[in-house]
């Protein structure tokens, strides 16, 4: 039974460890990849709301009177995924229609900013998107944006 409780506190241990060691560099990722979006888009004269999460968004047609999403919410969109430095097109939709929930957290984040009829470019830090492990011709740590057309909240 005592070895029982000190293998529960170890492992215990061993999972708060690993949380608060990697919570460092998840923050730092985060925080370095802010930096470079914001750069880059200052660079570019591109102008873009910053939401607290390090989501970006840039609008290009606004719409007051449409409704915003949850993350309950199934959307009809267009849209297209591309790498953030390079550009390079990863995925793209035209009259999706995607449920919120199944979302990476940066796209989610970005359309609950957004109002039906809008488009928008949606910039992700990579802790948002697909983070260290990358996804397909993702690769990992990569800052992702998409532009977004929000038709239809079903």
């Amino acid at each position: 039974m005592q070895n029982k409780k000190f293998n529960i506190i170890l492992l215990v241990g061993w999972v708060a460890m690993a949380l608060f060691s990697c919570s460092d560099d998840a923050f730092s990722v985060l925080e370095n990849d802010i930096a470079t979006i914001d750069s880059e888009l200052g660079k570019a004269g591109i102008t873009a709301v910053q939401d607290p999460s390090g989501v970006r968004i840039q609008y290009l047609v606004r719409n007051e009177n449409g409704r915003t999403p949850t993350t309950q919410a199934i959307v009809e969109v267009d849209y297209e995924g591309k790498l953030f430095l390079d550009g390079a097109t990863f995925d793209e939709g035209e009259q999706i229609d995607l449920e919120m929930w199944q979302m990476i957290q940066g796209f989610q984040l970005g359309l609950q900013l957004m109002r039906e009829g809008e488009t928008a470019v949606i910039y992700i830090p990579s802790s948002l998107a697909y983070g260290s492990t990358g996804s397909g011709n993702i690769p990992p740590n990569s800052i992702i944006q998409f532009e977004v057309t929000l038709y239809d909240l079903k």
